[in-house]
């Protein structure tokens, strides 16, 4: 199995090789609602996504798939 590393709020975090990124550098808010920091990474697994930011690793979003709840379990663990 191949992992490829990236950064998340200042942590080196491997991601497997089955996980495809997208980084993304902007986003359009509502108003009242909090806007999230830029730039965030989308993660997918399988038929689960999820987006955290690149400077905190907050989690702005989590769409897992049924049988798929330990997606992103390694990336929440190196983030604490």
């Amino acid at each position: 199995m191949v992992w490829v590393q990236k950064n998340y709020a200042a942590r080196s975090v491997d991601l497997p090789a089955d996980a495809c990124w997208i980084r993304i550098e902007s986003v359009s808010c509502k108003v009242p609602g909090p806007c999230p920091e830029t730039p965030l990474y989308s993660i997918q697994r399988g038929h689960s996504t999820i987006v955290i930011s690149a400077l905190s690793g907050r989690v702005e979003s989590e769409d897992l798939a049924l049988g798929e709840e330990q997606a992103f379990h390694f990336l929440k663990a190196a983030l604490r």
